[in-house]
């Protein structure tokens, strides 16, 4: 017996309406059909027909004109089940999940848990999101789609991907872009802006009384001028062939003093004198040691570049302009300092924010 076939007996109420073609996309009903319960239970009949012989297109239709009628679990039930079959794994859960919120107490408990089942199969290949706001009433949309009034009774069903959810309540609107995994359950929060008392008194906020047929006061306001990016990119371009200098020639300088060790081991015993031998590996020595120096003025001159190219960059990011509040400036100090020692150098950054 398939799923759909246990919830037959749910269905109590029914209408009346024109026959439907097998295979024929079901019209809307006409509104003075909506009394006969006759009609309804036969269209459920017939969409189960169609659902028992793999006809899902047509009795997902007949579903949808008999919810169109008259939602209710039963029908809920009976469209979730066809739109698993066909793959519409979001309208699939938003009708089971319906159909479980509203399920009469008197419905046998394995017609409940074969509901439950096939809605995890299906939200294992959506997205479930949670939406909510402080404004009661406000319109909440999807991709620019409404989906319903705050608060929302259900969570959102949506297919992995980007999507835009927002909401409005008057002039108050707030959009925020969401990116969602297949599986993943999660909540958002669209914070709408509360509408001011106009009606308060000003004095009881300390603002001033404007005289009659005058323009009321404006506080003054502070201009940020907009600083360009173009020194950023180029700092952080120097800094980063900086430190990438320091690196290699680091790395080679320890190399090179690693190999004079090694020389200067094997000279450990007759020194730099006499045998030819000894002559040849004292001039590799000299040449490794002076080759290591080499590469670690090579090094450290990058590290100074690479200083210089970030304490230049942050000074043009955080130095006061013109029209900028100093005081808030001043509450982002930034400090930074380099050390170098005879094997070793680096930068130090340390700062409040």
């Amino acid at each position: 017996m398939r799923p759909l076939s246990v919830v037959t007996a749910l269905l109590v109420v029914g209408i009346a309406a024109p026959r439907i073609a097998q295979g024929e996309q079901p019209e809307p009903l006409p509104a003075s059909s909506v009394n006969d319960s006759a009609y309804l239970r036969a269209l459920y009949k017939k969409a189960q027909a169609a659902f028992e012989a793999n006809d899902y297109e047509q009795a997902r239709g007949l579903f949808l004109q008999a919810w169109a009628i008259q939602p209710s679990a039963e029908i809920a039930l009976g469209l979730g089940q066809v739109e698993l079959e066909l793959k519409r794994y979001r309208d699939c859960a938003e009708h089971l999940d319906y159909a479980i919120r509203n399920i009469p107490p008197t419905v046998n408990e394995s017609v409940l848990g074969k509901a439950k089942k096939a809605l995890a199969e299906s939200t294992a290949q959506l997205a479930v999101i949670r939406v909510t706001t402080n404004r009661e009433g406000a319109d909440i949309s999807v991709d620019g789609k409404t989906v319903g009034k705050a608060p929302l009774a259900a969570p959102l069903f949506l297919e992995p991907g980007n999507h835009e959810i927002a909401a409005h309540f008057g002039n108050s609107g707030i959009t925020r872009p969401v990116s969602l995994q297949a599986g993943q359950e999660s909540s958002i929060t669209l914070p709408l802006a509360t509408q001011t008392n106009r009606s308060a008194s000003p004095w009881s906020s300390g603002a001033p009384r404007a005289n009659p047929g005058q323009p009321a006061p404006h506080p003054p306001q502070t201009e940020h001028p907009q600083r360009s990016i173009v020194p950023l990119i180029i700092g952080g371009a120097t800094f980063l062939a900086g430190v990438t200098t320091a690196i290699m020639f680091r790395m080679d300088s320890n190399s090179q003093f690693s190999n004079a060790d090694e020389l200067r081991a094997k000279l450990a015993g007759s020194g730099c004198q006499g045998a030819k031998a000894a002559s040849d590996d004292c001039a590799a020595l000299m040449t490794t040691s002076q080759n290591g120096d080499r590469s670690r003025n090579w090094s450290t001159a990058g590290l100074l570049v690479a200083t210089g190219a970030l304490l230049g960059t942050v000074a043009y990011w955080y130095w006061p302009t013109s029209g900028t509040n100093s005081t808030a400036q001043g509450a982002n100090r930034i400090k930074l300092s380099a050390g170098f020692a005879n094997q070793a150098s680096g930068i130090v950054l340390s700062g409040d924010y």
